[in-house]
């Protein structure tokens, strides 16, 4: 549909993470969209109430099925405890002794949850890396050392490369490094990044590909890249010889599309 859409003049592009679980929250993942309208009150009188409960299973249980099924749902952030990061939602069913669905309204019930699904197949990531118009993107949040995230917030670069240019040879080097510098910068509508050109900023990165690694996991997700010798943002060194600079060079980039708005002068 992409390719027809592209031969027809419309612009349409991509961008992609290379992992084969996403992120998202249970809310998000099993929970249909009505019953979760009027916020999180509202979403837990819902459940509470026994009418709208029996028509919530059915319904909760079908798009667990659709995420690829209970053992595919593991929960990696849950603040009501933290002793159940970690497990998957077949385990909770079984630690409970009830069934998926329920244990899934249980779990969203007791707070905000974080969890990742293994629900993407491993051909379909390399043949839509492999198109010209897919950038690489993290869709990742933000977070620190020691905080549950899903690994493609730190990794997701670093494992482009390690796996799919060096180990499996997916895509070529220079292929992988357009998609993450000048494909991104050309979608965003940026004239001054992306490339090694004079009048461009100097946002460059020193590495050795057959050393570039990601250790980060769905266990121990907020573990940082390996192999990256020097990363300059805007002409500054954010990284050198390895090592943070701790350097903030870095500013907000706004594409064509965004329009500024001024307060009234007082």
């Amino acid at each position: 549909m992409i390719d027809k859409a592209r031969a027809e003049g419309i612009n349409v592009t991509a961008n992609q993470y290379p992992y084969e679980a996403s992120g998202t929250a249970f809310e998000a993942a099993v929970l249909p969209n009505w019953a979760a309208e009027g916020g999180r009150a509202q979403m837990v009188a819902r459940i509470d109430d026994p009418t709208t409960h029996r028509r919530l299973v059915p319904e909760v249980e079908a798009l667990i099925a659709k995420r690829g099924g209970p053992a595919s749902l593991v929960l990696i952030g849950y603040k009501a405890d933290p002793s159940l990061e970690g497990k998957s939602l077949e385990q909770l069913a079984t630690i409970w002794h009830v069934s998926p669905a329920e244990a899934a309204l249980r779990t969203i019930r007791g707070g905000s949850t974080s969890v990742v699904s293994h629900n993407m197949r491993e051909s379909d990531i390399a043949e839509f890396m492999k198109q010209d118009w897919v950038a690489t993107a993290s869709d990742g949040e933000s977070a620190l050392p020691g905080q549950l995230t899903h690994p493609r917030s730190f990794g997701t670069f670093a494992r482009k490369i390690q796996k799919y240019v060096v180990a499996d040879k997916v895509i070529t080097l220079p292929f992988a490094i357009r998609a993450a510098t000048s494909l991104p910068a050309e979608v965003a509508g940026f004239a001054d990044r992306g490339l090694v050109r004079p009048g461009y900023c100097a946002d460059l990165v020193v590495f050795d590909p057959e050393k570039v690694a990601s250790p980060a996991t769905y266990q121990d997700p907020a573990r940082y890249a390996e192999g990256f010798s020097y990363v300059l943002v805007s002409g500054s060194f954010a990284v050198r010889e390895g090592k943070p600079t701790h350097a903030l060079a870095g500013r907000v980039l706004r594409g064509p599309a965004w329009i500024p708005t001024h307060s009234a002068s007082r």
